[in-house]
């Protein structure tokens, strides 16, 4: 990713911006950061896929039933 020039031009430039009082401490935050990020991303489970089954069910279309009600024939009523 960096050779070995950048990385000490970009060290350089650090001891320039915070001074050598605070370079432990970034060190020793962005080491606690790395650790935190680790294992929040180990203890992450996995997510599991649906089985085939249940994917061909769900991607099918379903559509309501239509209910008929019978109704007498009112012209044979009236008579």
């Amino acid at each position: 990713m960096f050779s070995m020039p950048d990385m000490a031009v970009i060290l350089v430039i650090v001891l320039i911006v915070f001074g050598p009082g605070k370079l432990p401490d970034i060190g020793a935050s962005l080491g606690k950061g790395l650790k935190n990020l680790r294992k929040a991303t180990e203890e992450e489970e996995p997510v599991a896929e649906k089985p085939p089954e249940l994917q061909k069910l769900e991607s099918v279309k379903t559509e309501p039933l239509e209910t008929k009600t019978t109704s007498p024939d009112r012209t044979t009523a009236n008579q």
